[in-house]
């Protein structure tokens, strides 16, 4: 392949489409829809053919996160007999469980920055298994307090992954159904895991002339040079203290909760390999 050629193909846009943020010389944020073949950033001097680049409409930009919280080689033990899962055991709401106090609290769901009205027009523009989970955001309106595991049951609308905060063998995790309790006593009907990981589910989204468009990328198109990939991680090597703003989000979505948005699971998410997602060297890229 010519030279020039590989380098145009190497600065093409995700086929999926990428959401490039750039700011004004007055610092206001400005969001564009890049697919490909437009190159990702003016400064390659190529949009590529019309319909490439779109422009979001002025502050119509939200993103919507919606991590799952997997249990690595997932069995059930049913007497003296153990059952290994014939598919993958996820959740969507992840908790921690310290041993020596006996209590647990929850410490991460999805979160949204969008508003009622955006997350209305999401459900009723072909991306309702992209809803946050109503019943993973109520978790979240506890997250970071801890409370006595007796006392607890687990949340979301697929189940709470919990990890022990220490334990011997290490990285012990439990994958706790909904309604069941965690760790032990009537009803307990966990999955036993090996260790966990979490896989990152991340839209960006805006309208374009009105029309709702989402994609998985966001890159920063100003300059930098550290690239941050988010796929599939280990949670033990994350900050996983709830934020401010993640039970912000929640607060804010439960209040604003119409009777249209359909309580349903999230739609299983596509791990996200690692392998090229960095390829565009000087740009930021968020997935």
């Amino acid at each position: 392949m010519p030279v020039v050629a590989a380098a145009f193909l190497a600065e093409m846009c995700d086929a999926d489409g990428e959401m490039l943020l750039s700011t004004t010389p007055e610092g206001a944020e400005v969001h564009e829809l890049c697919y490909a073949p437009g190159a990702p950033s003016r400064e390659d001097g190529f949009f590529g053919p019309g319909g490439a680049h779109q422009k979001c409409d002025a502050h119509s930009y939200f993103m919507v996160d919606m991590p799952r919280f997997c249990c690595k080689s997932p069995r059930i033990e049913i007497g003296d007999k153990s059952f290994k899962a014939k598919s993958k055991v996820c959740g969507d709401v992840m908790a921690e469980f310290e041993p020596d106090t006996q209590e647990i609290k929850t410490i991460r769901g999805p979160s949204t920055t969008a508003t009622t009205a955006q997350l209305d027009m999401l459900a009723s523009s072909g991306y309702s298994k992209e809803m946050p989970s109503v019943f993973a955001m109520e978790a979240l309106e506890s997250a970071g307090m801890p409370k006595p595991v007796t006392h607890f049951r687990c949340q979301g609308t697929s189940g709470t992954l919990v990890r022990w905060t220490h334990s011997e063998p290490p990285d012990k995790a439990e994958m706790c159904n909904t309604g069941s309790p965690p760790v032990r006593g009537a009803g307990y009907s966990s999955w036993f895991c090996d260790d966990s990981a979490v896989e990152e589910h991340m839209l960006h989204c805006c309208t374009v002339r009105g029309h709702i468009q989402c994609v998985k990328a966001l890159v920063n198109v100003q300059g930098g040079d550290t690239c941050k990939c988010r796929g599939y991680t280990d949670p033990k090597l994350e900050d996983t203290s709830p934020s401010t703003t993640q039970k912000a989000s929640a607060t804010a979505f439960l209040a604003g909760l119409s009777l249209r948005w359909p309580l349903r699971p999230l739609a299983p998410s596509r791990r996200i390999a690692p392998r090229d997602r960095c390829r565009h060297h000087g740009r930021r890229r968020f997935l």
